[in-house]
């Protein structure tokens, strides 16, 4: 009971308030609900269990009239709220993480939304060290960040309701001794015994041979996550003062240590997508060497200008290709314009001419690239040195659109943006006796 109250002396805005626990029917929500119902105000107080209908109905039965004979004896509010049989199983399949996430996923917005809706303060769960063990052996090995390994917090908010586990310094040994002397019976999953779930797995089969070698591990595992949560905050407070919006200052950026660039660029990713490291550190590397311009990266694109740069959504306008494959006359629609390809001459000279015999097919037309170069006459050019020059903004460059072929690039079209359409050396040769085609934007 001391380690009980030694956590709400931690916490003291709980006290008073009403408060609502996770309740599985379980040792560990069992023995949560009975500390709770022995020092706080039992009228503010409610058991939310959920029926998953994921198990035998007959199972399912004995477990709610347990659960209700339970909240009974304690004294305490009890309700209920079912799933239809098969129900998770199509949000798993929807969410593509597995019957696990689905369950936990529908699970936290039920109970969260029970909260919001009757004005509780506070959800309380029954995470104990031995959860906590679990966790740690978990994300080390399944790719979760560093950050991650601050493993289950004690206390955090979700969606204005706090988020309280106030077992994680207890074991699931100590709570179910703790049930057998308060004479209280409790509930057994039956999919605590299969394996195929990756908790259970790591449970049965990891977490025994960890303990045998590392006695102390649970202790050790909640001090590290106790540790790691701290240095978390110190991380993630630099990670918010460097990117309070979504443009962030270069050299700032460049003077931090690895593990506050890596959280940054994760930030402003996962505002579009799931950040992967590989992505990450990627696009960490072009930022150190990068000179202004921007690159795509997937769904997202690094803007870099000046001291600056962003991370931005791709448009999908920025991605397009197409393939000529002969010399026949044809107009290509690309965003509000079109490649005119045609063989009808013209009196506009500034329309690029070149000869089919110089094109080495299959044609390809696609935007530029923040890399594309072109050969002309003073030699290779970059392409961004061209758009800096004819004062074509960063992000409309995605609309300038290049010609090439299995030799290179041929040609670059930016007249329909202010700047101007240029071909490369190589057929810039005599057109006479050749077959000629006129290439314009329309």
């Amino acid at each position: 009971m001391d380690q009980f109250n030694e956590y709400f002396i931690k916490y003291p805005d709980l006290y008073d308030k009403k408060i609502a626990i996770a309740f599985s029917g379980g040792s560990d929500s069992l023995a949560l609900l009975y500390l709770f119902s022995q020092i706080f105000d039992k009228k503010k107080l409610i058991a939310l269990y959920v029926n998953h209908g994921l198990r035998a109905n007959n199972e399912l039965n004995k477990e709610s009239v347990l659960n209700k004979e339970n909240c009974l004896a304690l004294g305490v509010e009890y309700k209920e709220f079912i799933f239809r049989e098969g129900e998770i199983n199509a949000i798993a399949k929807e969410r593509g993480n597995g019957v696990e996430d689905a369950a936990r996923f529908c699970r936290y917005e039920k109970l969260i939304t029970f909260c919001k809706e009757n004005n509780y303060y506070a959800l309380a769960s029954a995470h104990t060290i031995d959860d906590q063990l679990e966790t740690m052996i978990m994300r080390s090995f399944n790719g979760s960040s560093l950050l991650s390994l601050t493993c289950i917090k004690e206390y955090r908010e979700q969606e204005g309701i706090k988020i309280i586990r106030p077992l994680l310094t207890y074991t699931k040994d100590e709570l179910r001794l703790l049930l057998k002397v308060a004479g209280l019976s409790w509930s057994e999953d039956s999919t605590n015994k299969k394996t195929d779930y990756l908790r259970n797995r790591i449970r049965k089969e990891i977490t025994p041979s960890v303990e045998s070698i590392f006695p102390d591990a649970k202790q050790i595992v909640y001090r590290n996550a106790f540790l790691f949560t701290g240095l978390v905050n110190i991380v993630q407070d630099k990670v918010n003062s460097l990117s309070t919006n979504d443009i962030v200052n270069r050299k700032e950026y460049l003077l931090q240590e690895e593990i506050i660039r890596y959280n940054i660029l994760s930030k402003l990713i996962k505002k579009y997508e799931i950040p992967s490291f590989k992505k990450v550190v990627h696009i960490d590397n072009v930022i150190k060497q990068k000179k202004d311009g921007f690159e795509v990266f997937g769904e997202v694109e690094l803007l870099i200008k000046d001291d600056t740069f962003a991370i931005n959504k791709v448009n999908t306008i920025s991605k397009f290709s197409f393939v000529i494959e002969n010399s026949k006359d044809q107009e290509l629609e690309i965003f509000e314009s079109k490649l005119k390809i045609t063989s009808n001459e013209s009196n506009d000279n500034t329309l690029l001419r070149i000869a089919d015999e110089d094109i080495s097919y299959p044609l390809i037309v696609r935007n530029v690239r923040s890399d594309d170069t072109l050969i002309t006459d003073g030699g290779r050019v970059e392409l961004n040195k061209f758009f800096s020059n004819w004062k074509i903004e960063e992000r409309d460059r995605k609309k300038v659109i290049v010609l090439e072929d299995r030799n290179g690039l041929i040609a670059v079209f930016a007249k329909h943006l202010g700047g101007r359409d240029r071909i490369a050396k190589r057929v810039k040769t005599p057109l006479v006796g050749k077959t000629v085609k006129i290439y314009s934007i329309v």
